[in-house]
């Protein structure tokens, strides 16, 4: 275990931990106990702040799984969200292209009302021209009889 802890250190920074762990020990030790401490008690320290590290360890890799897994939901939820907004894009997209179509079919309606309108107008024109030429024969009929 106090491989764990010390892996990747070189020789001077072992032993600079190792000094600091009996400085603290000497320190915690009032001085007639200082010598009680023995190389067994360090080993026993090295090995319990090893554990507690191995289980910080495994504590903080269980915290990220689970942050990881919790991101992945997030983003499937995302995933999901984007793709109803291009359903309902797509829906929009077929709505404004029926209102094109009806706009298309509005201005046919009003170009053949116009091209009726004029029709008629001249239609109602030539007609009162043929009623005012029948007016007109009339009168002269009645002028000549």
């Amino acid at each position: 275990m106090r491989k764990v802890l010390l892996m990747g250190l070189s020789d001077a920074a072992k032993l600079e931990v190792v000094e600091i762990v009996r400085r603290e020990l000497e320190r915690l030790l009032s001085i007639r106990e200082r010598n009680i401490a023995t190389k067994e008690d360090v080993k026993t320290l090295m090995e319990l702040t090893t554990k507690s590290i191995e289980n910080t360890d495994k504590r903080f890799e269980e915290i990220i799984h689970y942050m990881s897994r919790r991101f992945e939901d997030v983003n499937k939820r995302f995933e999901d969200i984007n793709r109803r907004f291009d359903d309902v894009n797509r829906r929009f997209e077929d709505v404004n292209s029926r209102f094109e179509d009806m706009n298309r079919r509005f201005d046919d309606v009003n170009r053949r009302f116009e091209e009726l309108y004029k029709s008629l107008r001249l239609y109602f024109t030539i007609l009162g021209l043929l009623i005012s030429i029948f007016t007109i024969m009339v009168s002269v009929l009645m002028i000549i009889r």
